[in-house]
């Protein structure tokens, strides 16, 4: 994918936002970025396969959520259930399996939680605006010998605007097709000395898809399966970032509520009072300074929390033969509290990063009650954990070409098993415009504290005897240089992930979590990028990837991705049009049934009017493609509509200090 702007170094005093075409191939991979070793190095030298997406490009391209911003990335493909967004990756996306094997990350801070394991906040349940992201750093493969548990198939390090660079107040206001009404306000300041303060909060409130056909329920007595405005959501976010010197104090909270059209088994159809609400938030003080020209060392110390709470109505028949409702209310509260240490320095010939981390949860709620027609606890435990971690990493420059990276974490937990997580890179660079990368890592996942825990005796039954799922993975990148724009790779990657851990249903017909044999994975992708004319820039990628679970194609796993973007700044000053196209291959369901490919092709225009004034506007899935996603909330629902043709339209004004 082309980087759309050239980030500058930090103190540096260029301009953050450059145009694309002003910029030679050679200055766009030099680019820094920070993920995939724990400091600043460029793209081209980094151990890992890297995508970066800018500021830039999520403003050109009308980027509204994470989901859609990976929904671009080559091999990325983003599932909807109507609660959650999920996001795949070498055809890895099984439904109904909530905890991640993609690690997100908020300027290095994990987004996991400890009661699900999940950093799933692909949607509007994430914390964090995108108007607030300096750039989006993907590293595909594992990342677990530097960040631990969950860093399997890949890394999103999302890095927020620096308060330092940012003046005045911006107001943002965004609607759509589906009654979204949203307001943004974000406001920077230079407070003292070297101290900078950066604050913005936004509120949101949606209607969602009007009507969803679920065919499971189309009989007269659920509205022909119509679930008629049952797909809305409301929410707020809030952020802060403080700056003095070496200090940075780093505060996110967020909270969404949605309508679930779909929950967990089968609910009362049509029943707005079936909903799911998350709330998430840290706080994070860290500590960074530079020991020598390359060294540095770094602390940080943090608190998380998260809260969820599920409000569910199903249907019953009293003894009397009587129908009525069978009110369900969920409640799970997740605080724990960490510190990390890093100190890079130089060590035989090259340098060494040697890292520790320890975490202790204050609490790992899960509880469940009927609260109507007789209150009755169905479920209540508080499970505590401890973990401590260390990891080493060694890099080597040999010679003008050549250079290697070593290193490996070792994780232990109070109550789960123990894991080493190795890994190793060599990146070769023969001339200045061809370089190749091979690359080893391991991955881990611990299972979580739902998946060992929750035991309603109701729809879900614990699993005290699940271990962690371990994967290694092989990968290889060409890179080749063309002119002045171009640029062409190419990918190819081999993942085996033991002992998987997946739903499943037991006897009695209960969800349980538990170890699969083994996953596998293949996979090569091709991407281009460059300038079809001087100033129309050119994406596209292919993946052809195959994958198996247990001996068999798991469900949601297509085999085909591809991905075409387009931009052009527009006759009309400060204006630029884009487009984009997105295609995935067939998929089946869990329960084995097949879903056809899906085309969605989408444009976005976006002007800035006068100095503080600019628009927005989008359309997505502009011929109105009807298609469905797999889902795994009951097995009655197998499946649901995914939205149609939608109109976006967001205006921005920016109020200088």
């Amino acid at each position: 994918m082309l980087f759309a702007e050239k980030l500058p170094a930090q103190n540096s005093n260029e301009p953050a936002n450059q145009d694309l075409t002003a910029l030679s191939l050679d200055q766009l991979m030099k680019i820094e970025v920070q993920t995939a070793s724990l400091h600043s190095q460029d793209i081209a030298s980094a151990p890992g396969l890297v995508t970066v997406i800018t500021a830039e490009q999520i403003e050109v391209n009308g980027y509204r959520t994470l989901g859609e911003a990976l929904n671009h990335v080559m091999g990325f493909y983003v599932t909807y259930d109507h609660t959650y967004y999920s996001a795949g990756v070498a055809g890895f996306s099984v439904p109904g399996d909530w905890a991640t094997r993609i690690l997100v990350l908020v300027n290095g801070h994990s987004m996991t939680d400890n009661i699900f394991g999940s950093a799933n906040y692909f949607g509007d349940d994430f914390a964090l605006d995108m108007s607030l992201i300096r750039r989006i750093e993907i590293v595909r493969g594992p990342s677990s010998a530097l960040y631990g548990s969950n860093g399997i198939l890949a890394t999103i390090n999302v890095i927020t605007r620096n308060p330092d660079k940012e003046h005045g107040t911006t107001v943002n206001m965004e609607t759509d097709s589906f009654g979204e009404k949203k307001v943004t306000v974000t406001s920077a300041r230079h407070l003292f000395r070297d101290s900078s303060l950066l604050v913005s909060g936004s509120a949101f409130n949606t209607s969602g898809q009007p009507d969803i056909f679920v065919s499971a329920w189309n009989s007269p007595a659920t509205n022909n399966g119509n679930a008629a405005n049952m797909d809305g959501s409301r929410g707020y976010r809030f952020f802060t970032d403080f700056k003095s010197g070496n200090w940075e104090l780093l505060s996110l909270t967020g909270s969404r509520e949605k309508i679930q059209p779909v929950s967990w088994s089968d609910t009362v159809f049509n029943d707005r009072g079936t909903r799911a609400t998350d709330q998430s938030g840290f706080v994070d003080l860290q500590y960074t300074r530079d020991t020598d020209t390359r060294g540095s060392i770094r602390w940080r110390l943090y608190y998380d929390q998260y809260r969820y709470h599920g409000d569910y109505r199903y249907p019953m028949t009293d003894q009397n033969g009587d129908s009525g409702i069978d009110v369900n209310h969920e409640f799970d509260a997740g605080d724990w509290v960490g510190t990390q240490l890093t100190d890079r320095f130089s060590f035989l010939r090259g340098y060494l990063t040697a890292g520790s981390e320890i975490k202790f949860d204050l609490r790992a709620l899960q509880s469940t009650a009927d609260i109507q027609p007789v209150y009755r606890q169905n479920l209540y435990v508080n499970k505590l954990d401890k973990f401590a971690a260390g990891f080493l990493q060694q890099e080597w420059e040999v010679g003008p070409h050549l250079s290697l990276n070593f290193g490996g974490r070792y994780d232990w937990s109070l109550y789960r098993s123990s894991s080493f997580s190795p890994r190793a890179a060599a990146v070769f660079h023969p001339n200045g415009r061809n370089s190749v990368k091979l690359l080893y890592g391991r991955g881990f996942r611990n299972p979580n504290a739902n998946e060992l825990f929750f035991n309603d005796g109701k729809q879900n039954e614990g699993n005290l005897g699940l271990r962690p799922e371990t994967a290694d993975t092989f990968q290889l990148e060409v890179e080749r240089k063309f002119g002045h724009s171009w640029k062409t790779s190419v990918e190819a990657y081999h993942v085996v992930d033991k002992g998987v851990i997946i739903p499943a249903y037991t006897s009695d017909n209960l969800i349980q979590f538990q170890n699969a044999s083994r996953f596998r994975g293949y996979g090569v992708g091709m991407e281009v990028d460059g300038n079809l004319l001087p100033r129309l820039q050119l994406s596209a990628s292919f993946q052809k990837q195959k994958a198996w679970l247990s001996g068999e194609v798991p469900a949601n796993s297509p085999g085909n991705i591809g991905k075409l973007q387009l931009s052009s700044p527009l006759p009309l000053s400060h204006s630029t049009i884009s487009g984009a196209f997105l295609y995935m291959s067939e998929r089946t369901t869990l329960a084995g049934n097949r879903l056809g490919p899906v085309y969605l092709p989408e444009a976005t225009l976006s002007a800035r009017l006068t100095a503080g004034l600019s628009i927005r506007a989008g359309v997505r899935n502009l011929t109105n493609f009807k298609y469905s996603d797999p889902i795994g909330l009951t097995n009655t629902v197998d499946t649901l509509p995914q939205p149609g043709r939608t109109l976006f339209f967001t205006l921005s004004s920016h109020l200088p200090r």
